[in-house]
């Protein structure tokens, strides 16, 4: 079973080095338990380790995008809350934050970035909420459909889904 995880792992950070080379941002996480996957853990500045879970995400402020995306080819409803009500930030601070997913996938992203693209951490597609199954607990998503800027391979590439964990920098 541990041979094969790390098989995984590296074959992973060999395809996403390879395909993800101009956003600078496909490395691996390091190998950390998720001990509930529906459950968002963010580390780094401030009150120390928080998690949430969706429940917990869906008490925020949230925002609603309906959009297409490479995985769906019609207007797809998503909600949930912005990054920065996430983290508990203001709109002017800028941070770096690398978003993992259950499997390991990890992609950089700045909250200025996020701010900017308008992306949610979205809990619902279509009124219901997310699951293992359908991308959930969290998928990062942005509104490709009123974006063209954002129809490029480095911001689908930023749009982890299976998301448990944020570390802010």
């Amino acid at each position: 079973m541990r041979l094969a995880m790390m098989n995984r792992r590296a074959v992973m950070g060999l395809l996403a080095g390879s395909l993800l080379p101009s956003v600078g941002i496909a490395r691996m996480a390091q190998a950390q338990p998720h001990p509930d996957p529906m459950t968002l853990t963010i580390r780094g500045p401030g009150p120390g380790i928080r998690t949430f879970r969706q429940a917990d995400l869906a008490r925020l402020p949230q925002r609603r995008i309906v959009t297409t995306t490479p995985w769906h080819p019609e207007p797809t409803s998503f909600e949930g809350p912005d990054l920065d009500a996430v983290l508990g930030r203001g709109d002017g601070d800028d941070l770096d934050c690398t978003l993992i997913a259950l499997n390991d996938y990890a992609a950089a992203v700045s909250t200025q970035f996020f701010r900017e693209s308008n992306g949610i951490l979205a809990i619902k597609e279509n009124d219901a909420f997310l699951t293992l199954d359908n991308k959930g607990p969290v998928f990062v998503i942005f509104p490709f459909s009123e974006r063209a800027d954002l129809q490029i391979q480095a911001a689908y590439a930023r749009c982890v889904w299976q998301l448990v964990e944020i570390e802010v920098a």
